[in-house]
């Protein structure tokens, strides 16, 4: 009898250490690893929203620090440019030759004109294409003429395409398909002006011709956008010269073509601005402080007063 009671009773506290334990697991360690996940994802987001905002501070409190500086410490670095590696200027206004480009000229098998053109648009193509594979810009160009005056969409396409591979030279024919009524050619157009523009290996005429674009292009968002790019990418390599007097003449030719392109208004003056800006380091303030900037960047200091 002892013996079972004894037996009752050490199961009775083994029962109660089990309970216990189930308690004490459920009671305190659930609880306290609940709120010790939302007080970690509470410092998380607080971590996340400080390195958000010391990230955006830094950018703003250092965009302005490294626009005013921009011209002064490029010159600087000139040393370690080498040459026509301009990284400058931002976005596709790059320089970008077209020996460097790899790609293969499309020719159409008899097959493929029969599946892809219709019978009056063949001989088109089939004289763009003999051409292009003499090299030969000039019948390219009188080809074109004609194929821009198709129907067809993909003739106008492989037009714009033959010309791109004459670089700078075929940008008068180039532009002209910008106005395409079509959306995909107008954009084929542009992508290959762009291209285009960006081989040339001129920077100053680069900067002129793009101007000139820009000027042309003035009510074309996407155009203006694009040659603007390319007119701050050549701006900032002109004001990279070493030498004077050339380095002198360049600032020039700089501060005269964007003052003439400010002085039309209109959304192509903002792209000129911001462009002279990026160039110089400085905001465009009128035409005499950015004479004053060409003639002595390195001791230029822009005063108080309001832009023009």
């Amino acid at each position: 009898m002892n013996a079972k009671r004894r037996v009752l009773v050490l199961l009775a506290v083994a029962v109660a250490v089990v309970v216990a334990a189930v308690w004490f697991s459920r009671g305190r360690s659930v609880p306290e690893s609940s709120h010790d996940v939302g007080v970690g994802k509470k410092r998380i987001a607080s971590s996340s929203r400080n390195s958000r905002r010391y990230r955006r501070d830094a950018q703003e409190d250092g965009s302005v620090s490294v626009q005013k500086n921009k011209s002064a410490s490029v010159r600087k670095d000139k040393s370690a440019r080498g040459k026509g590696d301009v990284s400058t200027g931002g976005g596709s206004g790059g320089r970008s030759h077209g020996s460097e480009r790899k790609r293969e000229k499309r020719r159409f098998t008899p097959e493929m004109l029969e599946r892809q053109f219709k019978p009056a648009d063949r001989p088109i193509v089939m004289a763009v294409q003999s051409a292009l594979d003499r090299n030969d810009f000039n019948a390219v160009r009188e080809s074109v003429a004609e194929a821009k005056r198709s129907t067809s969409t993909e003739v106008r396409k492989h037009a714009i395409e033959s010309l791109s591979w004459f670089g700078a030279q075929a940008l008068p024919e180039l532009t002209g398909f910008m106005a395409d009524e079509d959306s995909e050619v107008a954009e084929d157009a542009l992508e290959a002006s762009e291209q285009a523009l960006s081989d040339m290996e001129d920077a100053k005429q680069q900067f002129i011709t793009a101007a000139q674009l820009m000027q042309t292009f003035a009510n074309n968002e996407d155009a203006l956008s694009s040659f603007s790019s390319v007119l701050t990418s050549a701006g900032s390599e002109i004001v990279l010269s070493d030498e004077e007097p050339a380095a002198a003449d360049g600032r020039e030719t700089v501060v005269g073509v964007i003052s003439e392109i400010i002085s039309l208004g209109g959304q192509v003056a903002e792209e000129a601005k911001e462009a002279y800006s990026f160039i110089t380091g400085n905001d465009w303030i009128n035409v005499d402080e950015a004479v004053r900037w060409s003639v002595d960047p390195d001791n230029y200091e822009a005063p108080d007063m309001d832009i023009e």
